[in-house]
């Protein structure tokens, strides 16, 4: 179930040229249908992608309806329509297209695209198998955002940190230096995407991966990261608005060098960092190995990803639009701010995190944590236990944070396998 990807080059990370067959090689056949493509895109990213909708919809003669879901309600409504049989005939996988949608969507492994597509976005689209769901036009790396200028303005250097002991010694510097060392927006996020190196993966410091997927996990694994967050917590390294600070309010202290990380995110982060502040240098480093002589990590993902209904009436037409995003979706994919695997495309968030990824070329890169090893629906379970976490961090609140999540696990994991 895990696909552990080493990166060895950086330039590996954009894929060739985005040759494909387009929406003229099958005009003749697809002439005349109608589509039906969901999205949960917003603002200028929906402007985009419905502009290269309508450049597709002239070359092809396919007519397409987008039908357009609020980012909350998104995966619900995939879910009712999963379970009614009427799906759309295109949808934005939203990093599943092999572990919840993979039944559903026609395998593209044989269309023209896809031997472009590079080899750290076939891990993560295959798994441990060898079959591909998704056209994946940008995939994300998240580690810890880091305002470099604010770090050696502390004496501290983020590239000595090797293991988390150094990253807490380095918050200790940052806090005797008058700042405070995190922003965070409260996500799951911030449990999630490191929860595989204290539970999972095959230098955590306990791995459970096998419990975790057969629905047996206790969270007794979980209790060491959120010892290590409360250790932090007791140290300052967090503002004492924490549970109430704006995504903005985050933004604004990271890049006036106020805080130093922002913990378990992407380039994107520092790109909205330095439109408020060019002067700083920003970066993002790996997450420091759990232990000594383990390994560093990020986390990846599928970023945007669509797949076709492999049931659907006109999927030679799904088919075409997927392939004309591969070769058109350029335009779009600049408004996205994770990383483009479009070669033409060169965004500020793209450079950030390649030269991260040359920089960590012997970490290992994996699929989110939650995404493989948790049920359907854990992500906002996470959010919440994050929450509570930071507004009680006592020893006390901590069980009752284990125990909320292993109760949601143990009923989403049944909920998950109940017509199994």
């Amino acid at each position: 179930m895990k696909k552990v990807l080493a990166i060895a080059l950086a330039a590996a990370m954009v894929l060739g040229s985005m040759a494909g067959c387009g929406a003229k090689g099958g005009e003749g056949k697809i002439k005349g249908a109608k589509i039906e493509f969901a999205t949960r895109q917003t603002g200028d990213t929906l402007e985009r992608l419905r502009t290269v909708v309508a450049n597709f919809e002239k070359e092809s003669g396919v007519k397409v309806e987008l039908t357009e879901y609020a980012n909350d309600d998104y995966e619900s409504a995939l879910k009712t329509r999963m379970a009614s049989g009427e799906l759309p005939d295109v949808w934005e996988t939203h990093g599943w297209s092999r572990l919840r949608y993979g039944e559903y969507l026609a395998p593209v492994n044989d269309e023209a695209w896809y031997a472009n597509e590079n080899d750290l976005a076939k891990g993560i689209l295959t798994g441990d198998g060898d079959t591909a769901y998704a056209l994946m036009l940008t995939t994300s790396v998240l580690g810890i955002c880091v305002n470099v200028t604010a770090a050696e303005e502390c004496g501290v250097d983020v590239y000595a940190i090797e293991t988390y002991d150094d990253l807490t010694a380095a918050c200790q510097k940052i806090v005797d230096a008058g700042k405070v060392p995190f922003v965070t927006n409260r996500s799951g996020g911030d449990f999630t995407h490191v929860g595989g190196q204290f539970t999972t993966y095959d230098d955590a410091l306990v791995n459970d991966a096998k419990a975790q997927l057969d629905g047996t996990y206790d969270f007794e694994s979980f209790r060491a990261e959120i010892k290590w967050f409360a250790e932090l917590m007791d140290m300052g390294a967090f503002w004492p608005d924490v549970t109430t600070a704006s995504d903005q309010d985050n933004t604004e202290r990271f890049a006036k060098g106020e805080s130093v990380f922002y913990f378990a995110n992407g380039a994107d982060f520092c790109r909205n960092a330095a439109e408020i502040n060019s002067d700083n240098t920003y970066a993002v480093i790996a997450f420091p190995a759990i232990k000594e002589g383990a390994k560093k990590y990020m986390a990846g993902g599928e970023g945007y990803a669509v797949g076709a209904w492999k049931d659907g009436k006109n999927l030679a037409a799904a088919k075409a639009l997927l392939a004309y995003l591969a070769e058109h979706g350029g335009e779009f994919v600049e408004g996205l701010s994770a990383i483009s695997t479009v070669k033409s495309v060169d965004t500020p968030a793209t450079r950030l995190s390649e030269e991260a990824m040359q920089k960590y070329a012997d970490a290992v890169y994996v699929n989110m944590w939650d995404r493989e090893y948790m049920p359907s629906g854990m992500w906002g379970v996470f959010g919440d236990a994050v929450n509570q976490f930071y507004a009680d961090w006592s020893d006390e609140n901590i069980e009752s944070i284990l125990s909320f999540l292993k109760t949601n696990y143990d009923e989403k994991y049944a909920a998950m396998h109940s017509a199994e």
